[in-house]
């Protein structure tokens, strides 16, 4: 027993130093490459470049981190608190690593199952920042621990914190604490103020997610979120944190519109790296430049701001992106959502069809009261006249009979998610409080070229850091709408261009397809868009303010006609390809007497003159089943009259103009007599007295015979003396109340 006790003394001994040894061999063999390198930390090189769809250099962005360093006694001291408040609270007393943030984010990560909880100091941020690269492994983690100790030992907190203000990204292509200030500020770091110091302290956690040009609400929530832990931390008081909350967001874009299709590319980064915006970084976009350069010339001379985006359909990227107003400027869409929110979801609930006639008329939805444009309205339409000529009326009438949460699901279907509060049929006009970026627009209108399937448009085809791809682009689709709706759907945008809003465009000699858009009120338009696509290409252009002062142009104005040169230099030498139909649409021939007259869809009868008809297209699975036979198999409108008064006898025809009807006479003897009219009172006088005749009348239309009508038989031994006599009670046969066949 004691020697076993020995022996396990032995062993546990044996264990309890050689773990200790193991780990601190491990350690070293996996960071015995990391060494430590001052000058990283004096001029951080970032060097990013851009390439565009040939590979070519477009733009080498980002060059040295520190060009424009400041000292940090040249930055609020409220600003480093609001850093060290979100960042490191206790960066003043650990020495590189904070033992027990590691240990909270420890136990936060198992009870979650997740790595979502991070416990990284501001100078292990530095090491990372500076000398290692983001990836997520042990080694990296080791690595950095090791390097980050070594920083502690060589620099005061003072200058650990400069050298990480000097450094680190926040967005929008910023390096640094002071190119930050400037571009979204507009001033030096020494003038921040509480707000502003709190909006960058938030912003690099996630610099797109946070930016207050691409999410004010979300960065307001952070930089307010940053503010009450300020105050919780006693570092400022009850009326500076009111005051700061209360603090507008910066509201200009800081974009510039020669570099919108860059910066949108650099946030697109950002995001796909997590922020990991360092070392040497090769960006391979879709850019086309020339592309490029022509937008810029187009819209050179237009006195408001503009953005323009072309879409490849082809791979679903953007090949050409110019904004004078932001890359992400969030706008009421206008008209051009009706496609996407009312009019293809209703032909996918097959509720209408192209044809489908909708009264336009001012109508109160309680109590909201949608107005067409100069107030007009033109009764019945067909759907596909109501999307052509943008009326507003009937596009509401779909969406109420459709369902404002159908439409929410096809709007979040295509990457358009809507806000509870836009849940009302105002939807319909593009009644939406933030609205949407042109790019996501782009995105959805694709749908419509790709059989249904909606592919969100992307910038970036990879990304290196060093030799090694980061990341490649996989195209994701998803089925929206079914191939027979995207047909009937195109089938409507292509009447506007040729008879509706966007029909400056109807002279070009290739297929497009078009929806334009106006928002604002009846005194001013704030927004005009025109979109149009082919199978090849989907381009957008808008027109507005940033600051939302009114222009003078409605969506099929100013911007169709740029949308149209525009499409004039894609195809210039060149036809795009044609969008193929769907085997299951068919062209049918409907009753126009039906369609005008009772607001019916039935198919017209095959021997119906031309004038009589009209082709529309449906569904093989939503079409008319009725088919008229009023010229195959002709009636009376109304069953014919006959009466006899003494001499003669009439008979009274009720029937459409292009019929002719067949009068046959039969006699008591069997003989017959025949004959042709038109007349609406067909006439026999040459008849015998003391006789009983039969009348059969059968109307014809170009030789087809339809049903015969047999009439009562008549007795022509009846004078007209005595003929009131014998007659039915007048007054409840309104027929023979008056002398008809005399008038």
């Amino acid at each position: 027993m004691a020697k076993f006790f020995k022996i396990f003394l032995i062993t546990l001994c044996a264990l309890f130093f050689s773990i200790p040894l193991f780990s601190l061999l491990t350690f070293h063999v996996m960071t015995k490459d990391a060494h430590f390198d001052e000058s990283k930390l004096k001029t951080v090189q970032n060097r990013i470049e851009i390439y565009d769809q040939n590979d070519t250099l477009v733009k080498e962005v980002s060059l040295i981190g520190n060009k424009n360093a400041v000292k940090i006694d040249d930055v609020p001291k409220i600003t480093v608190q609001a850093f060290c408040c979100i960042e490191d609270k206790r960066f003043f007393t650990h020495h590189g690593l904070d033992y027990k943030r590691i240990l909270g984010a420890s136990i936060k990560n198992i009870k979650s199952h997740s790595f979502k909880e991070g416990a990284s100091t501001i100078s292990q941020q530095l090491i990372k920042n500076t000398h290692l690269t983001g990836e997520k492994t042990i080694k990296r983690k080791l690595k950095e621990i090791k390097l980050t100790k070594e920083l502690e030992k060589r620099y005061t907190k003072q200058e650990i914190l400069e050298m990480y203000l000097n450094t680190i990204y926040f967005g929008h292509n910023c390096f640094g604490i002071a190119d930050a200030s400037t571009y979204y500020f507009e001033k030096t770091p020494k003038d921040l103020t509480i707000a502003e110091s709190a909006l960058l302290a938030g912003i690099i956690r996630s610099p797109k997610n946070y930016s207050p040009f691409l999410n004010p609400e979300s960065c307001k929530n952070r930089r307010d979120y940053i503010i009450t832990k300020l105050y919780h931390q006693n570092v400022i008081n009850e009326r500076e944190k009111q005051m700061a909350i209360k603090e507008s967001l910066p509201e200009k874009s800081g974009h510039t519109n020669e570099d919108a299709y860059i910066k949108e590319v650099m946030d697109q980064t950002d995001s796909i790296l997590e922020n990991d915006m360092y070392g040497d970084i090769a960006i391979y976009t879709y850019l086309d430049q020339d592309l490029q350069n022509q937008l810029k010339a187009i819209t050179a001379d237009i006195d408001s701001d503009v953005i323009c985006a072309v879409g490849n359909n082809e791979n679903s990227s953007f090949k050409a992106f110019y904004s004078t107003a932001g890359t992400a400027l969030k706008r009421s869409p206008g008209s051009t959502i009706k496609p996407l929110a009312v009019y293809a979801p209703a032909l996918e609930e097959e509720l209408i069809c192209p044809a489908t006639p909708i009264l336009d008329e001012k109508t109160d939805f309680n109590g909201y009261s949608p107005v067409n444009f100069n107030q007009k309205y033109n009764g019945y339409v067909s759907a596909r006249k109501a999307l052509a000529e943008s009326l507003n009326v009937p596009a509401v009438k779909i969406l109420n009979e459709l369902n404002i949460e159908k439409a929410c699901y096809y709007l979040n279907q295509l990457n358009l998610p809507l806000e509870k509060e836009d849940r009302s049929l105002a939807l319909a006009l593009g009644g939406v409080k933030e609205g949407y970026p042109l790019s996501d627009m782009i995105s959805a209108y694709g749908t419509f070229t790709h059989e249904g399937y909606f592919m969100p448009y992307a910038w970036i085809r990879k990304i290196t850091k060093g030799n090694k791809t980061v990341y490649e682009r996989k195209e994701k689709k998803r089925k929206v709408f079914s191939n027979e709706t995207v047909s009937l759907l195109n089938n409507m945008t292509r009447e506007t261009v040729l008879s509706g809003t966007a029909k400056k465009m109807k002279e070009l000699p290739y297929t497009v397809y078009a929806k334009t858009g106006t928002s604002g009120t009846q005194e001013r338009n704030i927004d005009a868009y025109t979109i149009s696509y082919t199978k090849n290409d989907t381009v957008g252009v808008w027109l507005g303010n940033s600051d939302y002062t009114p222009v003078s142009t409605t969506g099929g104005g100013i911007p169709c006609i740029i949308n149209k040169i525009i499409l004039e230099y894609l195809y210039k030498n060149t036809q795009p390809k044609e969008i193929e139909r769907s085997e299951n649409i068919v062209n049918l021939f409907i009753d126009t007497d039906e369609y005008f007259n009772n607001h019916t869809i039935i198919q017209s009868d095959p021997k119906a003159p031309k004038y009589k008809t009209v082709q529309e297209v449906f569904s093989k699975f939503n079409q008319p089943k009725v088919v008229s036979t009023k010229y195959s198999s002709p009636t009376f409108l109304k069953t014919p009259e006959i009466h006899y008064d003494g001499n003669t006898i009439y008979i009274k025809v009720c029937h459409a103009d292009y019929l002719i009807y067949c009068v046959r006479r039969k006699d008591k003897y069997g003989n017959v007599v025949t004959s042709y009219s038109d007349d609406s009172l067909f006439k026999d006088s040459e008849i015998e007295n003391d006789q009983i005749y039969t009348y059969t009348l059968s109307p014809i239309y170009k030789g087809h015979t339809g049903k015969k009508y047999v009439l009562p038989k008549i007795k022509t031994n009846i004078t007209k003396e005595n003929f009131r006599d014998i007659q039915p009670d007048i007054h409840n046969n309104p027929i023979q109340s008056k002398e008809w066949w005399n008038e």
